[in-house]
């Protein structure tokens, strides 16, 4: 039996998860629920492991996700079950990761990193946001907002597969190529 990269691993899973709360009609409390739980496991980064490893005994494992399995619905409550079982709790992260991003397919949602050389005030952020939404046929865009003061002015969009540099530099840059002609 061949071992499986984490992110054959994510996506397997992550699928399985999103497809099953569809049909339960589930997915935005699910999308809910995964992101505390993704938090949980961002919070302690060797969580994982150590529900997978070998430095505990099942009993002593079984205690320590036990907090997070009594808070959950069934659904999440069956899929980390599940994750333990196969010795999958490594690989949370990744697929609720893809989980997320299946939802946010499914939702029109588009993160864009954005990068200005001062910080953007509100109404900035929502008219960028606007325009990104339109450009990249998005309902909703989530906006993380990064300054530096390298690129002069403008803005540089970077979103799944679009990167839209609007800054000073990569202004000033065609222009040295243009003239060095």
């Amino acid at each position: 039996m061949t071992k499986l990269a984490k992110s054959q691993v994510a996506r397997r899973y992550g699928r399985a998860m999103f497809d099953t709360a569809n049909e339960q009609h589930q997915v935005e409390s699910i999308n809910n629920e995964l992101v505390q739980i993704q938090g949980v496991f961002q919070a302690i980064p060797n969580l994982g492991t150590i529900l997978t490893g070998a430095g505990l005994k099942n009993p002593e494992k079984e205690a320590l996700l036990k907090p997070l399995l009594d808070g959950a619905s069934p659904l999440v409550h069956n899929f980390l079950q599940m994750l333990f079982d196969y010795g999958r709790l490594n690989d949370t992260v990744a697929i609720i990761d893809e989980f997320k991003r299946l939802y946010d397919e499914q939702n029109q949602v588009v993160s864009a990193d954005v990068t200005t050389a001062v910080a953007l005030d509100m109404n900035q952020q929502q008219r960028l946001m606007a325009s990104v939404a339109k450009r990249v046929g998005a309902k909703t865009v989530r906006l993380n907002v990064v300054i530096d003061p390298a690129i002069i002015g403008g803005v540089i969009i970077n979103t799944n597969d679009t990167v839209i540099d609007g800054s000073i530099r990569n202004q000033l840059n065609r222009l040295r190529q243009t003239l060095t002609r």
